[in-house]
């Protein structure tokens, strides 16, 4: 069996598992799905934060599977990596707790007076994660495996109609949708950074 294959396998695997997971909970909270997907506390949330972490786990895995001739390069080397993972995690603790949404609603009601109109203005807080996020995506271009960045970039693509969706619209409807595909960017996103690290480690062995 090549590598490749184990890596398409991998990859399938991870997907029917996250596909599952989500179906579960479609299931077992309809036709409450607002519930279940809507809700910053959902159980969604908890998929989310959980892709987040192994997504975590697998940029770490990376960089401490570095072969030693790209060591010292720096879009290469353990470091950045390792400063992904980091991120990573920050990003499965925000989901979790639901930091920008504390940020925002500090904004909006200690700040700008809890105006309605103005809440819009609040959330041009999360452009931070945008730039933040356009900065790490250049570099996994440039970093990742043709094979690897492909995955990402789905993840990446399906992530930004997520945030498109939420930025745009404030219904609960639209809001199940974008929760949906905000669990299947980091799903696609952890296939990617999974055959990243797994590639590496063949090399190594």
């Amino acid at each position: 069996m090549t590598i490749s294959s184990n890596m398409t396998r991998s990859s399938i695997l991870i997907l029917s598992i996250s596909t599952a997971i989500t179906a579960g909970i479609v299931y077992a909270w309809s036709p409450h799905l607002a519930q279940a997907l809507a809700l910053e506390e959902s159980p969604i949330a908890w998929l989310q934060s959980s892709l987040l972490v192994a997504c975590a786990c697998a940029a770490g895995f990376r960089a401490m599977m570095t072969p030693p001739a790209e060591a010292v390069q720096k879009l290469r080397g353990p470091l950045p990596w390792a400063a992904l993972a980091l991120l990573l995690v920050l990003a499965a603790l925000d989901e979790r707790f639901m930091f920008h949404e504390r940020v925002q609603d500090f904004i909006l009601f200690e700040l700008l007076g809890g105006d309605p109109s103005l809440k819009r203005l609040s959330q041009a807080a999360i452009l931070a994660y945008a730039v933040a996020g356009v900065g790490v995506v250049l570099w996994l271009r440039q970093a990742m495996s043709a094979p690897a960045w492909r995955w990402c970039r789905a993840g990446i693509a399906v992530g930004f109609a997520g945030i498109a969706m939420d930025a745009t619209f404030d219904s609960v409807s639209v809001q199940v949708f974008e929760e949906l595909l905000e669990a299947g960017a980091e799903t696609l996103f952890l296939c990617g950074l999974f055959m990243e690290a797994s590639t590496q480690g063949y090399r190594r062995s």
